[in-house]
């Protein structure tokens, strides 16, 4: 859809060892839950990680949110 490589970002086992093979976030979609609709996923069988994804990631992952053209200004201003 016309947006730059910079919109995924690739997460390996060895960036994340919870993950059951190599991954990538794709940073043109982003989802918005309350508290506790999240604790409701996480108890009907959803995974919850207490592990954190290297800081590296996280700044891609926000870098290309931020560079995403399909994202909304309004979650933008999130990030910032």
């Amino acid at each position: 859809v016309g947006e730059s490589i910079e919109t995924l970002v690739d997460l390996s086992l060895t960036d994340f060892p919870c993950l059951k093979q190599d991954s990538v976030v794709n940073c043109n979609s982003v989802y918005e839950t309350t508290l506790p609709e999240l604790i409701d996923k996480v108890e009907d069988g959803g995974r919850s990680f207490i592990e954190k994804l290297p800081k590296n990631k996280i700044l891609e992952i926000i870098k290309g949110v931020l560079m995403s053209k399909q994202v909304s200004s309004e979650h933008k201003k999130w990030l910032i």
